[in-house]
């Protein structure tokens, strides 16, 4: 069986039995879900740590070319002397 049909039926297997739990108001096993709920919570985290530094440098501004353009621009007009200046020599 290949992996992602494995991964898939484990996510199915999963909600399932979240489910029938939450369905039967068993008091047992609400607290061992209960219980458990820590580890997933960490598990989220963890995926959180490594998927929100690779995909927040994407949003910053230096990567999107428009913006990177025009700031060049803007800067080398304010470094370099204006042409009128450069073409008057004193006489």
């Amino acid at each position: 069986m290949k992996e992602s049909t494995q991964v898939l039926l484990g996510l199915g297997l999963g909600l399932a039995g979240g489910i029938a739990i939450a369905a039967t108001h068993n008091p047992s096993l609400l607290s061992a879900a209960d219980a458990i709920a820590p580890v997933g919570t960490l598990w989220v985290n963890a995926i959180r740590m490594t998927v929100i530094p690779l995909v927040s440098p994407l949003s910053s501004p230096a990567w999107h070319p428009h913006l990177t353009s025009r700031q060049s621009d803007d800067s080398a007009a304010e470094r370099s002397p204006s042409s009128s200046a450069c073409s008057q020599s004193p006489r």
